[in-house]
């Protein structure tokens, strides 16, 4: 569950923060490198995270295909590892998508059922959607972390 790599995730969201603020002085560029940015999505509640290659290979970002399958009363339902399934403080079910390089936006979930460590939802990211299986919580340290 998220809650056992909080301080994993904190620490890593401090490292990224606070070598953001360093300067290139050997380069003699003033400007500053931050190794991750989030974005508000225009015109809904939504926030894109975006790394550099080095904070994906740090925080080791793993993800895989949201897949068709079908739910114990034979339904159609989308299956994704159970570990892409985070919880938000009030309960609600969500998945963090990678729907470009480097790009990571959370994705609400209604979770129907969880078997052999896959979660089967009846609303989600549509298959072939790609979804982190490692490192989503981190994403969510930086996502609640790191300002612009």
């Amino acid at each position: 569950m998220p809650s056992r790599r909080w301080p994993v995730a904190l620490m890593l969201v401090t490292s990224l923060a606070l070598s953001a603020c360093g300067k290139a002085a050997e380069s003699g560029d003033e400007e500053e490198e931050a190794h991750a940015k989030v974005e508000q999505i225009r015109g809904t509640d939504l926030k894109r995270v975006v790394l550099t290659p080095t904070a994906v290979r740090s925080l080791g970002i793993q993800t895989t295909a949201v897949r068709n399958g079908r739910d114990d009363d034979g339904g159609r339902a989308l299956v994704l590892p159970y570990a892409a399934i985070f919880y938000d403080s009030e309960g609600d079910a969500f998945t963090y998508t990678n729907p470009s390089r480097l790009t990571y936006v959370r994705r609400p979930v209604v979770v129907d059922d969880i078997r052999d460590h896959r979660a089967f939802v009846t609303k989600g990211p549509p298959a072939g959607t790609p979804v982190v299986t490692v490192g989503a919580d981190e994403l969510l340290g930086v996502e609640d972390g790191v300002q612009e």
